[in-house]
């Protein structure tokens, strides 16, 4: 009897500490972490001018001003405006494919992208030419 209240005990306890976390937020289930989200869109900390320069240099930093194949075109269409590479559009067009996408992350070599055909990859910035639009 004094085992099966020894296990009791362990058991309730084990509930008890589960329940207490079960409440607290999950970072996995913000998309606001890994993208940029509408809802975070147009805050505050996304003004700052001097912010957004150097976050967009900080990205654009790796990309290539040419393209690297003649036979294949790959490239980012950027925005200079919006301070970021984030949401920018991606082309990937070889002899035998063409595919758009978007930008959703931006690293110090690589950049993931999912694209239409609702594929996710992630590719180097050295094979893709960047470009700005108005």
């Amino acid at each position: 009897m004094q085992q099966r209240q020894g296990l009791g005990d362990q058991i309730q306890r084990y509930v008890d500490e589960s329940h207490m976390h079960a409440q607290d937020a999950n970072p996995a289930q913000d998309r606001a972490l890994m993208v940029m989200e509408p809802e975070v869109a147009g805050t505050g900390d996304l003004q700052l001018a001097p912010v957004k320069a150097s976050k967009l240099a900080s990205q654009a930093n790796g990309f290539r001003n040419d393209q690297a194949r003649v036979d294949f075109t790959l490239g980012i269409v950027a925005k200079a405006e919006a301070g970021t590479l984030v949401n920018s559009r991606v082309v990937a067009e070889t002899p035998t494919t063409k595919i758009a996408g978007t930008v959703i992350a931006v690293g110090d070599s690589e950049f993931a992208v999912i694209w239409d055909d609702k594929t996710a990859s992630v590719e180097r910035k050295g094979d893709y030419e960047l470009v700005f639009s108005n």
